[in-house]
């Protein structure tokens, strides 16, 4: 949730208002997850700008005619070229905020915490249940909305090849809506009927009451 509802809905996209401690949780949570910083999500603002365009969007699956490569592609080998991928210009826009600059500051500290705190309630195996195993899977989970959304599931509405996948929902807290997200990416709920899945749209509702 700190990516989905932080990172991605609320500095990324500002699809959403909240108080000061809610934004350092989720930026807190974000670390936690080791899904870098808000500052970093350039790639993601160039992907809504060209989604699918070849050459353009950072990590469409479109890229490569066979599946399997285009796969591969948006899933992983594209951010060892995100340098090339995600120019300057593409950055979220965000207002001066010293919560984001402390982040990138000390950005690692959070994960390293993370682990330390883990490691004193449960040794070396809760370090790599709750440490390393939990931060594989949020990357696959996470990197499953750029690949496999964009080339399988239930078609949107948007000129792109952006789908939904009920049962990848369950796996990225909402996110793999993803076809929802694209037709209206400022929008803060990613589930447009009240039985589809997405905790963060939930969290939002609880707040605000």
């Amino acid at each position: 949730l700190g990516v989905s509802l932080g990172y991605h809905r609320y500095f990324v996209h500002q699809s959403f208002k909240c108080h000061k401690w809610l934004e350092a949780l989720m930026l807190y949570l974000g670390g936690m997850a080791m899904g870098k910083m808000p500052s970093w999500w350039g790639s993601h603002m160039q992907h809504h700008a060209y989604a699918d365009r070849v050459g353009l969007d950072p990590h469409t699956p479109l890229e490569y005619v066979s599946w399997f490569k285009g796969f591969m592609w948006s899933h992983i080998v594209w951010l060892f070229f995100e340098k090339n991928k995600a120019p300057e210009g593409y950055k979220p826009a965000l207002q001066p905020n010293k919560l984001v600059e402390m982040q990138d500051r000390y950005y690692f500290l959070i994960p390293v915490t993370s682990l330390l705190a883990i490691y004193a309630y449960a040794g070396w195996d809760g370090v790599w249940l709750a440490g390393v195993l939990r931060f594989l899977l949020q990357f696959h989970f996470t990197s499953c909305v750029n690949s496999l959304t964009h080339l399988m599931g239930i078609k949107g509405k948007s000129k792109d090849n952006s789908h939904n996948i009920p049962v990848l929902t369950i796996l990225t807290v909402g996110e793999a809506n993803h076809a929802n997200h694209h037709e209206d990416p400022n929008c803060a709920f990613f589930a447009r009927k009240w039985w589809h899945f997405d905790p963060g749209k939930w969290l939002l509702i609880i707040l605000e009451k």
